[in-house]
C-alpha cells in the first residue's frame, strides 16, 4: 500500500512524500517513508505516519513494526514522537554499508495518543 502526500505552493506543485507499508497477519510494516528535499521537517512525514496510523487501526490492526539504520537519527526521532521502541539490533544488516539496523515496534492505538503531538 501506499500513502502520497503532495503540495502546491508558488514554487512547487506535485509529490511532497510517500509511505510504502504493507499489511501482514494483521501486522503493520512500514517499508519506506520518503519527504522531499527542501520540504523535510514540514510535517509531511509526521502526516504520512498519522495517516497510515489511522487507516490501519480502522481496520484493526494493532501491532507495527520497521527497521532503520542506526545512524538514520532524523527518521528515529520520527518514530519515537508515535512511541516507537527499539524491540531487536541487527548487526550488519544493509549489505551496502554495513550499517545495523534497528527494528522498532509500536502499539497503534498507543500511537493515536502521540498524532495529536506530532
Amino acid at each position: 500500500r501506499n500513502l502520497v502526500a503532495t503540495v502546491r505552493t508558488d514554487t512547487h506543485d506535485g509529490i511532497a512524500g510517500y509511505v510504502t507499508y504493507w499489511v501482514v497477519a494483521g501486522e503493520l510494516q512500514v517499508h519506506k517513508i520518503c519527504v522531499r528535499e527542501g520540504l523535510r521537517k514540514s510535517g509531511v512525514a509526521s502526516g504520512l505516519m498519522s495517516e497510515m496510523i489511522r487507516l490501519t487501526c480502522r481496520e484493526g490492526v494493532g501491532l507495527c513494526t520497521l527497521e532503520v539504520g542506526r545512524s538514520n537519527v532524523g527518521a528515529r526521532r520520527l518514530y519515537e514522537k508515535f512511541g516507537f521502541e527499539i524491540k531487536e539490533v541487527r548487526t550488519k544488516y544493509y549489505a551496502e554499508s554495513g550499517e545495523d539496523a534497528m527494528i522498532l515496534c509500536a502499539d497503534l492505538k498507543k500511537c493515536l495518543q502521540f498524532i495529536s503531538k506530532a
